[in-house]
């Protein structure tokens, strides 16, 4: 699994890069006065969960958290194809961790 960088733009005060990795999006907006902020979308709408990046308000980007949820009765069919989105969000949020918290430790 890689993170690749897909777009990146900068508008006024802020530099933004669009990133890409497994089916998710992340855009990344550094601020001038040295803040930064990270969203990370999901391509597909099934059991991908969401994933939120944990900022220390100030204090840069901490980590990056995995949304849970409850489906209720799975067949197994259904719960294998559960486990492996949560298997994926897993790996993105450890990727991310190493690639964006270590840039705010500087």
């Amino acid at each position: 699994m890689k993170l690749t960088l897909v777009e990146t733009k900068t508008i006024e005060d802020r530099k933004l890069e669009k990133y890409e990795i497994a089916d998710y999006e992340v855009k990344v907006v550094y601020y001038k006065d040295g803040s930064t902020n990270i969203s990370v979308r999901e391509k597909r709408d099934d059991y991908l969960p969401t994933i939120y990046c944990r900022d220390g308000y100030g204090a840069g980007i901490q980590g990056f958290e995995i949304q849970t949820t409850s489906y209720g009765a799975l067949s197994p069919e259904e719960i294998r194809k559960m486990v492996d989105a949560l298997n994926q969000a897993v790996e993105v949020a450890e990727i991310l961790t190493k690639t964006f918290v270590k840039k705010e430790e500087k």
